[in-house]
């Protein structure tokens, strides 16, 4: 159970909206655990499709693998039932409080190459920093490009002042509408956190 233990130290830095971080595991052995949305860390009220909640557990999962690669290990997993059935109703009908979500099982001998050391989800943090003037740099963009094509996706960004002028009041606009709503901001304010 130590090897658990030792993947979770890592992992559970993992990130999710609003940093609820909704996921449990309880161990069954050495090789297998059965992971949990714990109910009351969901947003229902601003999650309304359910999506939140499964970008959540799939960060997670990722996250879990990633470490478990790093220590020698493959992650395998297994669904109970859709991810999809996690709709804000249908976990509110829920009778308990963690909802079966997937069986967990470790192999030893990963052949999976290293992709994120894991000292970067001990350092992940919110950033808070103010949009900087300049752009990124070539060599920035050109690894970035690499990394988005590597998992079989686009890098692409926006240099025009305008636009991005534009997509930062809609991004405003959007966080306000959230706070002005009762139910969201009701929802939301659970979650800040104050030092």
């Amino acid at each position: 159970m130590s090897v658990w233990r030792t993947l979770l130290e890592t992992a559970r830095y993992a990130p999710s909206p609003h940093n609820v971080q909704p996921w449990r595991l309880r161990v069954l052995s050495d090789d297998t655990a059965d992971l949990f949305i714990e109910k009351h860390r969901t947003l229902p009220k601003e999650d309304t499709t359910g999506s939140f909640i499964i970008l959540s557990m799939g960060i997670f999962i990722e996250a879990l693998s990633i470490v478990a690669g790093n220590t020698s290990f493959k992650l395998a997993f297994e669904f109970y039932q859709s991810p999809s059935a996690f709709t804000p109703a249908r976990i509110a009908e829920a009778q308990r409080e963690l909802l079966p979500f997937a069986k967990l099982t470790l192999e030893r001998g990963s052949t999976r190459e290293s992709v994120y050391e894991n000292e970067l989800f001990l350092t992940r943090r919110t950033s808070r920093i103010s949009y900087l003037p300049e752009p990124v740099p070539d060599e920035a963009v050109e690894v970035l490009s690499e990394l988005a094509r590597a998992w079989g996706q686009t890098y692409r960004q926006v240099t025009a002042s305008q636009t991005i002028d534009q997509i930062l009041k809609r991004n405003i606009e959007a966080v306000f509408e959230d706070l002005n709503a009762p139910q969201y901001h009701d929802e939301i304010v659970e979650w800040f956190r104050f030092t």
